[in-house]
């Protein structure tokens, strides 16, 4: 049976993931850092394996990507976790804004990316295999109070379209794909904003991209925001500002 690791496994559109995956019969590798929560997920699932992990620990990272070697057949990483922090920058002390922006890109982007290069030789090893980064649709239109969270997923958006390329030109076998995100209906949305969708829904929608062979996946009001972009970038920009 092929392995799927799923970062940000304990909740939200992570669990989804997992329930829809476990269902297609794959064996899964759930990480997170909440312990509890993460037990409860994989007790759910015969086929899970739960690994608490904190994606800015380097050393938490590498035994990660060795209990992916040792249950073997990694071909699906998704890269889904990911922390929002709001606030206004100048509101902070510099001393405090430097901790959490270093905090923010530690667990969003450099954790995901190392991650990415320990897990990629086993992905390499096996056909077929595919990486997949959930980033946002406000990595095309950022939101005043969330800057770095948008900071670090435009950065992420950026990554895998160039890691795309690097694999296509290696023929690695390895697809990438970005799956855009709408506002989604988790812990980390709590109390922020309107229209969201289920986790349920986000995961399905990416599990009928990784089906489809697709090399980006816009979800719900992601793909209106997308098309706004291309024909108006300003009005984009005010759409998601004040979100």
């Amino acid at each position: 049976m092929p392995l799927a690791l799923i970062t940000g496994g304990s909740r939200g559109v992570g669990a989804a993931l997992a329930h829809e995956l476990a269902g297609r019969g794959y064996r899964l590798l759930l990480c997170g850092r909440d312990t509890e929560a993460l037990d409860r997920v994989a007790s759910a699932l015969p086929q899970a394996t739960a690994v608490p992990c904190d994606l800015a620990d380097a050393a938490q990272l590498r035994l990660l990507a060795e209990e992916s070697a040792r249950l073997g057949e990694l071909s699906l990483l998704v890269n889904n976790a990911a922390v929002q922090d709001v606030y206004e920058l100048g509101d902070l002390t510099p001393d405090e804004g430097c901790d959490r922006i270093g905090r923010e890109i530690a667990i969003n982007l450099t954790g995901t990316l190392q991650l990415t290069a320990h897990c990629l030789p086993l992905l390499r090893a096996r056909p077929g295999s595919r990486i997949v980064n959930v980033t946002s649709g406000l990595a095309i239109a950022p939101k005043r109070r969330a800057a770095v969270y948008c900071a670090t997923k435009a950065a992420l958006r950026t990554f895998t379209r160039s890691l795309r390329y690097q694999e296509q030109a290696a023929a690695s076998g390895v697809a990438v794909t970005e799956a855009v995100l709408p506002l989604v209906d988790t812990a980390m949305t709590a109390g922020r904003g309107s229209g969201k969708i289920s986790p349920a829904e986000a995961a399905r929608a990416i599990v009928r991209g990784i089906e489809g062979n697709r090399d980006e996946v816009y979800v719900g009001k992601a793909k209106l925001l997308n098309v706004l972009y291309r024909v108006s970038p300003r009005l984009s920009y005010l759409t998601t500002r004040d979100g």
